[in-house]
């Protein structure tokens, strides 16, 4: 994401709130896309009490990229 577009998402997350959540989960959402396919989440969430470890270093990627675009977005805890 460019740096301008940043700056702009940044200066209007408390004027629109809603418009900044929703893309705080797109953002959120693409990233784990680049690793995911939506088939293998749901897989992981149906087989997480088979498969823990696996549950486990998914549900660890999903939090570093939440907390990664936090970081991006200036954030310092996840939108409501």
């Amino acid at each position: 994401m460019k740096k301008l577009d940043v700056a702009l998402i940044r200066a209007n997350k408390n004027s629109h709130p809603e418009a900044f959540r929703r893309i705080y989960e797109k953002l959120v959402e693409r990233k784990i896309a680049k690793r995911y396919t939506t088939s293998q989440e749901i897989a992981f969430i149906r087989q997480k009490d088979r498969k823990p470890d696996e549950y486990a270093e998914y549900d660890s990627f999903v939090e570093e990229c939440k907390k990664e675009v936090k970081e991006m977005l200036g954030m310092e805890e996840e939108p409501q």
